[in-house]
Order: C-alpha cells, then sequence, then structure tokens
C-alpha cells in the first residue's frame, strides 16, 4: 500500500471523530511506532508469557499467517572463517565475532554451512556452566553463540553494529537467519504555495503487506487519537493561563 494511502486513511479516519491538525512527519512517527508494536507482537511479545507456557501468544512460527505478514523482515547473512577487516566484514577470524548487519533486529537462527548443524544461541546465565562442562562444552564443529552488544572492537577494527559471539572463539562460516528492523515511513512532498504535492519516488515506503499495514493503521489511529486529545488539552490550558 503506497504511503500516501496510509496517509489519506489515517487522516480521514482522523478527521471523522477529532479536531486537531496532524503532519506528515508526526503521521511518519506514529506509523512507526505502531509498526515496531506490530512487530513485536507477531514476534511473540514476552509481556504475554503465561505459566505453562513455553513461548509468547502469538509467535513466529506457530502460524503461517504470521509467517507471511513477517516475510518482509526475513534475512540472511552470510560469515566466513576469515579474518575481519572493513573490507572483509563478513569474516569472524580471528576471534569468533560476527558483525552483523545494522538492520539486525532479532536472531532467528544460525547455521553451519559445511555441516548443515544448527548452531544453539545461549544466554550468559548458560555460557558458564557450558563452558565448564566435559559433554557440552563446544567445539569448532559443534560451536555454541551468545548474542553481544553494540559496537566495540574486532580485530583491532572498531565496529558500529551488534555482534555474536561464538565459541570456541575460532573463525567460522555460516549463515545467520534474522529479523530485519521494518523500515521507517518517510513521507516526502513539496510545497507551493498552498498546493502540496506528494513525491512518491522520493519517500521511503512501509514493507508490510496491505492485510498487516491495516492493523498497523489502527495501532497509528490510537496514537494519533492520544496525541491529538492530550494537544487540546493542553491548548484549553494554555488558553486559561492567558485569561
Amino acid at each position: 500500500m503506497d504511503l500516501k494511502v496510509i496517509h489519506d486513511n489515517i487522516l480521514f479516519e482522523l478527521n471523522k471523530s477529532i479536531e486537531g491538525y496532524i503532519t506528515p512527519s508526526e503521521i511518519d512517527e506514529m506509523l512507526d511506532r505502531a509498526q515496531m508494536e506490530e512487530f513485536r507482537y507477531l514476534i511473540g511479545d514476552e509481556r504475554s508469557v503465561q505459566a505453562g507456557r513455553a513461548v509468547a501468544t502469538p509467535s513466529y512460527g506457530q502460524l503461517m499467517k504470521t509467517n507471511a505478514d513477517l516475510e518482509p523482515f526475513k534475512k540472511a547473512f552470510q560469515f566466513t572463517s576469515r579474518n575481519y577487516t572493513p573490507s572483509v566484514s563478513n569474516g569472524t577470524g580471528p576471534g569468533g565475532i560476527i558483525v552483523l548487519p545494522a538492520d539486525f533486529l532479532y536472531p532467528n537462527s544460525i547455521v553451519l554451512t559445511s555441516q548443515h548443524r544448527r548452531i544453539k544461541i545461549v544466554n550468559e546465565n548458560e555460557l558458564a556452566f557450558i563452558l565448564d562442562s566435559p559433554v557440552l562444552a563446544p567445539t569448532i564443529q559443534r560451536p555454541i553463540a551468545v548474542l553481544g552488544n553494540v559496537g566495540g572492537i574486532v580485530n583491532n577494527y572498531p565496529v558500529q553494529n551488534k555482534k555474536i559471539q561464538l565459541f570456541p572463539n575460532f573463525g567460522n562460516s555460516g549463515i545467520v537467519y534474522y529479523f530485519s528492523r521494518p523500515v521507517k515511513p518517510n513521507y516526502v512532498e513539496t510545497i507551493n504555495g498552498r498546493v502540496r504535492t506528494y513525491n512518491q519516488a522520493e519517500s521511503t515506503q512501509m514493507e508490510w503487506n496491505d492485510v498487516a499495514i491495516n492493523r498497523v493503521i489502527e495501532r497509528a489511529l490510537k496514537i494519533a487519537a492520544t496525541h491529538l486529545k492530550d494537544a487540546a488539552t493542553l491548548q484549553i490550558n494554555a488558553q486559561k493561563n492567558v485569561s
């Protein structure tokens, strides 16, 4: 769905029930907040986890519909055992660190290409136990991974992106399957006097399918309604202070 159609739908709904003015940039901000809420909901909101339930509901992988909605954000990043340098940004040697793409948001899975073996992603609390275990200790053929933070130094080069640390700390080859962050919409227009002209070519479109976009619009309308009510309250209070 084109971004102008999305903006027009939001303005149409708001004009039916709420008095107030909202700019294209404000609509973009609300759409971005709304799409991140929808994204978190589809991945599996951790706040909905209940006792006795292993995953949040809904959760990616449970429904074909959810998989289809998230399809635009499924990405793959191939890494190699070569040493990391700025020109070989997918290298994991010599320390076994994967520098992830800038659009990385959540991991899906990591697979070793040579053995078609899935690498287990563990948290820091599990790491010490696994490394000390004579049975579970990782090997170069059966590594484990821990999600790292943003930035730092890799092979003496500064990096800005998130990272994954492989154990053992050696370079390896494989593929990271991950979810990218939905791009933030950007409605671009030119203004000539009172005439506003939408520039589709320069605008940044949303990536969702039309069914999911409608849910994002519904979420954005709730955010917009709260925003405009607050603006109206502030205006009333300001008028009282003047009088």
